[in-house]
């Protein structure tokens, strides 16, 4: 008899851990109930399959053609910025109507060297490019990026930053 209670006690204790458990974590091993490829534009191709869970919605925001952003960061406004790595430039992507629609987009900077790292602190822009890190007088209304100033130039080293992790403190 004592056996069968200690046996009952160790199988509520799992029993409840086991609920816990799946009462906690059942959704991350449940699959989405959407794909979203559905929702791309034709022959539009994700790296991954990507799935959406059925109580959210994806739509498209911007379509760049082909310039492949690589980081995004907004501004204080709530403007998208996007740095395209390979041609080297800032965009902002602009959504005038405020209808999660972009309406059209403003090359900030171009000519950089693999911009992959965007910041914004008051009204500067920081610029992390494959050998330096910037800092830019940043004018929101008009999107204009002036009066660069080198923070850090790993050039004369031959480094290259795009593996690295920086954080600008002040």
């Amino acid at each position: 008899m004592r056996k069968s209670i200690g046996f009952l006690l160790f199988i509520g204790i799992v029993g409840g851990l086991a609920f816990y458990m799946l009462k906690r974590y059942a959704s991350d091993l449940v699959p989405p109930s959407k794909n979203i490829k559905q929702y791309l534009p034709l022959n539009s191709e994700t790296l991954s399959p990507m799935e959406i869970f059925s109580d959210y919605k994806m739509d498209l925001f911007a379509d760049l053609k082909n310039q492949k952003p690589k980081v995004l960061a907004f501004d204080k406004n709530g403007t998208l910025y996007a740095s395209i790595t390979k041609q080297g430039k800032i965009l902002a992507i602009h959504d005038n109507d405020h209808n999660l629609k972009s309406d059209n987009h403003t090359v900030i900077l171009s000519g950089l060297d693999n911009p992959f790292g965007l910041a914004f602190d008051n009204n500067y822009l920081y610029v992390a490019e494959s050998s330096l890190i910037s800092r830019y007088a940043y004018d929101y209304q008009n999107f204009k990026a002036t009066s660069k100033k080198i923070l850090i130039d790993f050039s004369k080293n031959g480094n290259d930053l795009t593996g690295l992790i920086y954080v600008l403190t002040k």
